[in-house]
């Protein structure tokens, strides 16, 4: 296979993923695709011109990763998808997106889907401690302090870890109101 398309997990698990997949490759860079928040045509050309430049090592495979592929704008991924369907010799694609759904199908049909599992959903004791403490202010809030809670949420790893939190403090609290009846 020529492409993998990393999804699913938490940010970090898939930045693993990909470090494990390009232990044998020479990573062909790109350094706008590691700071804007769309990627656009022109970095896809910018993929293609570096693609053509033969490799320093021609014995090593190249690899190209582009990290949140889901930012790739229509046009930029109606550019990239004639790149994997016409890949350029011993050159492996690498893409990592949150969810598999979140590139176009035409995309990921022509790539190795590798989906990771879910975040852990354990949680310490100080997690457990902090989601009591937001769970206590949540059911006193007013509308718009609830607001202000829940756009404190940043990343979609703290949402999940919120989520997770507030589900534990629920399950307990049924736990203890079923074990009183």
């Amino acid at each position: 296979m020529h492409a993998f398309l990393i999804c699913g997990s938490t940010e970090q698990k898939r930045a693993e993923k990909v470090n494990d997949l390009l232990q044998t490759f020479e990573v062909l860079e790109v350094d706008e695709l590691k700071t804007l928040k769309k990627h656009l045509i022109q970095t896809v050309r910018q993929i293609n011109k570096k693609l053509l430049i033969p490799a320093q090592d021609p014995q090593k495979n190249r690899a190209v990763v582009i990290y949140d592929a889901h930012l790739l704008t229509q046009d930029a991924a109606n550019a990239f998808l004639k790149t994997l369907e016409e890949p350029p010799k011993n050159t492996l694609f690498i893409l990592t997106v949150p969810q598999k759904e979140n590139v176009l199908a035409t995309i990921s049909s022509r790539t190795q889907v590798v989906e990771l599992l879910g975040p852990s959903f354990e949680t310490s004791e100080g997690e457990l401690d902090k989601a009591n403490l937001i769970f206590d202010q949540l059911t006193k809030a007013s509308f718009s302090e609830k607001m202000k809670i829940f756009d404190s949420i940043g990343k979609r790893e703290e949402g999940i870890s919120f989520l997770v939190g507030q589900i534990i403090v629920a399950r307990n609290l049924m736990k203890d109101f079923i074990k009183q009846k």
